[in-house]
């Protein structure tokens, strides 16, 4: 147990270098990592699996809400010869980054699998490397998973202020 508590915090402190490309990483660095890379292997592993369950997840949650909520709503209103503006440039970002996220997360799969597949007793520099891009994604992930969630919640605020007026 002790042994993962440091190695979390192993991971958190080489995350939090600056990011850049190519950071020269000290000896001392370059050896922790060597030393190391077992673990740090393992727990990227374990991060990928629970990022993996966590998309599908958001996926099909964001499906559902685009498919049976949003794009039904919009036809009616339609049908109804009704115009909500609002709704329709919610929909249409709404739709624009969930593409976004599907593509960005599998391209994070993706540098995360080339992460892990690195020998980082090897290669601690090219590891550290590959560290930092995959990071960024994540947080690029992070960011397009906020911006959904603002966009659901304005798409379902709109819906609501707009069914107490029909």
């Amino acid at each position: 147990m002790k042994n993962k508590i440091w190695m979390i915090l192993a991971i958190t402190a080489i995350m939090l270098f600056q990011s850049g490309s190519a950071i020269a990483l000290s000896d001392e660095q370059q050896g922790y990592i060597s030393q190391n890379c077992g673990s740090l292997r393992q727990s990227l592993k374990q991060l990928q699996h629970a990022d993996s369950r966590t998309r599908v997840y958001l996926g099909s949650t964001y499906e559902v809400l685009y498919t049976d909520f949003m794009s039904p709503m919009n036809k009616r209103l339609t049908s109804l010869g009704r115009t909500a503006e609002e709704l329709s440039r919610a929909k249409s970002e709404f739709e624009t980054t969930r593409a976004d996220f599907n593509d960005t997360f599998i391209r994070y799969q993706i540098s995360l699998e080339n992460l892990i597949s690195i020998d980082c007793t090897r290669e601690p520099d090219d590891f550290y490397t590959h560290l930092e891009i995959t990071r960024n994604q994540r947080g690029d992930l992070s960011e397009l998973t906020s911006k959904m969630k603002e966009l659901s919640r304005s798409y379902l605020d709109n819906a609501a202020g707009l069914g107490a007026t029909l």
